[in-house]
């Protein structure tokens, strides 16, 4: 058995884990508009740890590391 996973066997919780912190990510992008990119990251990081439960850490690692994807289909 190969003990690394392969991308398409990632859990289906692990995607809609990820797509909740972009989307709250994009929400704060369109209620601070201009202004977002000079609000501090570690900020913006525990508006979403507020809204989510995540570590700032962890945050980080979804926000510069993955990408919002779909749910495969059946």
């Amino acid at each position: 058995m190969n003990k690394h996973r392969v991308k398409d066997e990632i859990p289906i919780r692990v995607i809609n884990e990820h797509n909740a912190v972009h989307s709250i990510d994009n929400e704060l992008r369109n209620l601070y508009g201009e202004v977002y990119n000079a609000i501090s990251r570690a900020y913006i990081y525990r508006l979403i740890a507020a809204r989510t439960g995540y570590c700032e850490k962890q945050i980080a690692y979804i926000l510069n590391h993955t990408k919002m994807s779909e749910l495969p289909t059946a």
